[in-house]
């Protein structure tokens, strides 16, 4: 920094992609911080450093920074994300420049800080990929030695060819004469290409320029594979080295996605931002019929997987087993089911008040040791050929408290009441979000993360733009996560997350109007539930799916009878327990 005269230097989480999970080689702010959670920014000053992390990560920050001179501020709160970087930047810099690196921030953020910081009087210098390099202080890893192979059009039921001219026609509509995609996700879903260069996510490192008259893919040539070179071949897409992904022609006009593309996009040639919304993130937003139907079937093996881990965490509970047992046992059972290729995130088992902290991290050797007492939230998900998963479910272990009875129930009925929601089709996203919060607000308690996020198939886990923050229009075929929470600090968390397909309701002169398929398969924690505070609504949606678990997984026939017989005595256990608090109320 001194050699570059800069006050402070910001470092975010991201890589040149903006990916939510990048891989080693890019994950900087957690090797100069220690920090490990997935969102955050180091500012490093002359004198001081700032860790700007969201709600989620509170606990887990403080935690991990405390042997350091590094002080933990929310990012959360006071002001817009960039606001308070930018004030941050601006305390910590003493007057003199701040160093912003324009290959891992996008245009739009870089944009906004700058502009922020300059109408203050103070100087910000983008920092390019070299200078990026130099911060490691070391040996920078290297990228994955991974290769691209090819997402079958059975699983994708779509060709790349036909999604292209889709893609074409849209950039026509909007004037875009030519395209360069950086987001990983879009590469890949629009090519049908997947691999394994981010952790828990099947892509590869890529750029991608889309023009009326060509197509060419920047990627690592050590990547490829003849088959993958020969399949682009097919349907007139050039291979161009990874690095020269801004080098166009000096007549090409090139347009790009400004909170998706890295800063130093803007200042290469003929290339502007694109106001418009994000065209291909928005097309894969919807998912085909042969997606949704293989999202049902990927959901149908992560019940099994899930199921035997809930056995033998019953059966070995109190036993020496610990947290980080039950992501090992996950990957066990999901590695016995067909099509499976990696985990979409690393497994959160949180057990008593690891379970406070919402995005939970167990390291053997620091983990808990499972009682048979307390409650452990666990949130998992895998990635299929078929289908991307992600399920929550908080689970007592023994003796639970009133206190933790009364939580789990005011979250269920939130979970529930946005499952069972009918809206008209006009409405966004954001606009749904308040009917699983009521249940909580009604007794002024809450959660700090968002309701549900988009999920991709075969893809990244958290699919934006679409999650219950945003404004995103909700339409048939789109799949979003069903996940309200309680978090109290030192005492427990709990969450519970179901995966939901946006499906229409019905069509009469009101208007169109919509609702969820809900897609998970896993019973609930009957043992958890006051069934006093459910309402008929949300009992009969408690009866109507404990029956669809047993009767799928019968169907299904992928459990061992022992297995089977074990899910169909819990799921008949809570049924008693469901017609009981019914009877008065039919």
């Amino acid at each position: 920094m001194k050699d570059r005269c800069l006050g402070c230097v910001i470092i975010p989480s991201s890589d040149a992609h903006l990916s939510e999970y990048p891989a080693e080689c890019y994950k900087l702010r957690e090797y100069l911080s220690g920090f490990t959670g997935s969102e955050g920014v180091l500012i490093v000053g002359e004198k001081r450093a700032v860790l700007l992390v969201d709600s989620r990560y509170y606990i887990q920050a403080e935690q991990q920074t405390i042997a350091t001179d590094i002080h933990t501020a929310p990012i959360d709160k006071d002001g817009t994300r960039n606001q308070i970087i930018s004030s941050w930047a601006m305390k910590l810099c003493c007057m003199m420049p701040i160093g912003l690196f324009a290959n891992v921030t996008s245009y739009a953020d870089a944009e906004e800080i700058m502009l922020t910081c300059e109408e203050k009087g103070y100087s910000v210098r983008q920092l390019r990929s070299e200078v990026y390099e130099q911060f490691w202080l070391g040996e920078r890893p290297a990228f994955s030695p991974s290769k691209i192979f090819i997402h079958d059009v059975k699983y994708a039921g779509e060709s790349a060819k036909s999604k292209i001219s889709r893609l074409r026609m849209l950039m026509q509509e909007r004037s875009v004469k030519g395209l360069l995609i950086s987001k990983l996700e879009d590469v890949a879903w629009l090519l049908n290409l997947r691999g394994s260069d981010l952790p828990d996510t099947p892509v590869f490192y890529s750029y991608l320029l889309v023009c009326p008259r060509k197509v060419i893919l920047y990627v690592r040539k050590e990547a490829m594979t003849p088959e993958v070179e020969e399949y682009l071949e097919s349907f007139g897409v050039v291979v161009d080295s990874y690095e020269n992904h801004l080098k166009f022609k000096r007549s090409d006009v090139i347009s790009f996605e400004p909170h998706s593309s890295a800063a130093e996009v803007e200042d290469k040639g003929n290339n502007f931002p694109y106001a418009g919304p994000d065209i291909v993130a928005n097309m894969r937003l919807i998912k085909n019929e042969t997606q949704v139907s293989g999202i049902r079937n990927a959901m149908l093996k992560d019940c099994v997987a899930l199921v035997r881990m809930l056995k033998w965490l019953e059966e070995n509970k109190g036993k020496g087993i610990f947290e980080t047992d039950i992501a090992d046992k996950m990957i066990e059972y999901r590695s016995q089911m067909p099509d499976y290729k990696c985990e979409s995130f690393d497994t959160i088992a949180g057990y008593a008040d690891h379970g406070a902290i919402v995005h939970y991290h167990a390291v053997k050797g620091m983990d808990y040791d499972l009682k048979s007492e307390n409650i452990v939230l666990i949130d998992t998900g895998g990635n299929y050929f078929d289908g991307t998963t992600d399920i929550t479910r908080t689970v007592s272990l023994g003796a639970v408290t009133p206190q933790q009875k009364h939580d789990y129930t005011l979250v269920l009925k939130g979970h529930i009441d946005l499952a069972i929601a009918r809206f008209p089709n006009r409405m966004t996203s954001k606009m749904v979000d308040v009917i699983a919060r009521k249940p909580l607000a009604m007794e002024c308690l809450g959660y700090g993360h968002g309701t549900g996020h988009g999920v991709g198939h075969f893809l990244c886990v958290h699919e934006g733009p679409l999650s219950f923050s945003s404004d995103v229009k909700l339409e048939e075929n789109m799949i979003i996560t069903d996940e309200p929470g309680l978090y109290r600090e030192g005492h427990h968390g709990i969450r519970i997350e179901n995966m939901v397909r946006v499906k229409k309701i019905k069509e009469n002169e009101f208007g169109t109007f919509l609702g969820f398929e809900v897609l998970t398969l896993c019973p609930y924690d009957y043992d958890l539930i006051d069934y006093s505070l459910l309402d008929k609504d949300e009992l009969l949606y408690l009866e109507e799916y404990t029956l669809r678990v047993v009767s799928e997984m019968e169907r299904f026939a992928q459990l061992t009878p022992e297995e089977m017989n074990w899910l169909r005595t819990k799921c008949e256990n809570g049924m008693e327990k469901i017609l009981t608090a019914s009877q008065g109320m039919r």
